[in-house]
Parts: C-alpha cells; sequence; structure tokens
C-alpha cells in the first residue's frame, strides 16, 4: 500500500521595506531688519517777514514695511545759510531775504522744505550825526548813513532806501540803496554849489514805513 505524502504550503511572511520619507522642517528666513524707507519733513514750507525769527520742522521715517521708525537719527542741513540757518533739532532761524531749502535725512531716506525770508523794514534810525559841514559843491568826506530795523527790532537786510536833496541843489549817489546785513544803507552827499546856501537830505524806506531821516 502506497502512503500519499501531503504537502502543507506555508506562507512565509516576508516583509516589505517602505522607505520612510521624512519631511525637512523649514523653519522660514528671518525678515529684514528695519531700514529707512522715507522721510517726511512738517510743515513743507515755513515764511519769515523778520530775521531772527524760528519755526520748528519736524521728521518722520518709515521703514521698507511703511512702519515709523521714531528712534532713527536725523540730520539737518540748509542749503544757504546765508537766508535760513538750521539746528540739530530741526529748528529754523531766519537770517535774510531769499529762499533756502531745508533738508533733513536718515540712512538713505530725506526729505525737504522751503524756507523764504522776505524781511520787512518798518523803521529806518540815524547813522552818524544830523548835521554836516563840506565846501560847496564838493562831496561830503563821509558817507551818508541810516539803519533799517524790522518788525522785532532787529536790523533789516535788504532794505530799500530812499534819498532825496531836499534843499541846496546838491546831489546823491546812488539816489536808491539796499541794507547790508547790519541793516545800513548808505550813500554819498554832494552839497550845492552855492555857498552859504543850506542844504538838506532826506532818507526814508522805499516802502513808505516808518518816518523819513533829514540831515542837514
Amino acid at each position: 500500500m502506497r502512503i500519499a505524502r501531503r504537502f502543507v504550503s506555508r506562507a512565509v511572511p516576508f516583509a516589505v521595506a517602505v522607505p520612510l520619507m521624512f519631511a525637512a522642517c523649514s523653519g522660514g528666513s528671518e525678515p529684514d531688519p528695519p531700514t529707512a524707507t522715507t522721510l517726511t519733513v512738517s510743515p513743507s514750507s515755513v515764511s519769515f517777514e523778520t530775521s531772527g525769527a524760528t519755526a520748528t520742522l519736524s521728521a518722520v521715517v518709515r521703514d521698507q514695511n511703511g512702519a515709523t521708525m521714531p528712534l532713527a537719527t536725523v540730520s539737518w542741513s540748509s542749503s544757504n545759510s546765508g537766508v535760513a540757518t538750521v539746528d540739530p533739532s530741526g529748528v529754523v532761524t531766519s537770517v535774510a531775504p531769499g529762499t533756502a531749502q531745508i533738508r533733513a535725512s536718515s540712512g538713505g531716506a530725506s526729505g525737504e522744505a522751503t524756507a523764504t525770508v522776505t524781511i520787512v523794514p518798518v523803521e529806518l534810525e540815524r547813522v552818524g550825526d544830523a548835521a554836516r559841514t563840506g565846501a560847496a559843491g564838493e562831496a561830503l568826506g563821509s558817507s551818508i548813513s541810516v539803519r533799517a530795523f524790522d518788525a522785532s527790532g532787529n536790523p533789516a537786510p535788504g532794505a530799500d532806501v530812499a534819498f532825496e536833496v531836499r534843499a541846496g541843489d546838491g546831489a546823491v549817489s546812488p539816489a536808491q540803496a539796499q541794507s547790508g546785513s547790519d541793516g545800513v544803507a548808505q550813500t554819498s552827499w554832494t552839497l550845492g554849489t552855492v555857498a552859504g546856501v543850506a542844504n538838506e537830505l532826506r532818507a526814508s524806506l522805499a516802502n513808505g514805513q516808518g518816518q523819513a531821516i533829514d540831515f542837514t
């Protein structure tokens, strides 16, 4: 008798290697540090009618994201210090008639304001003696001088002063002069040719302000 052999098929487990994917964790780049990008000066313009007057400007600095930078260092400068000066705090001081650009800068950002000085003279003062002596037909040895002042009592540079011979048939040169930085305007007076005749000269502001000054 034949004995039948049975073969049992057994499943042999096998491992399938599954690669594991690890995602690299990215923390993101650090934000750029604040950089001065724009600067706005306020007000955008200031005007003065007297010398020595002041006005304060302010500057707002913003970074590349539009955020203000209150601790940013701001430098100030004037394009014409003969017209207006500015200090490190943004205080503008008028000096003489004209226009100056006041610039504020911080890093690569900058802004400007315009300073306009139009000094209005309102008063004249005699410089030197009122009475002069000289030979007929000759120019006096010294100039006729007056000083102009503004409403604040400061010398008014750039003031137009008219000089007019009122008696004695003399002459002046120039007939109109502009005051210097000290507020003084001058002219040369040549007396009339007739000896013994009184000569009189009047100085007045061309704008009609203040009292005229007479010289004899």
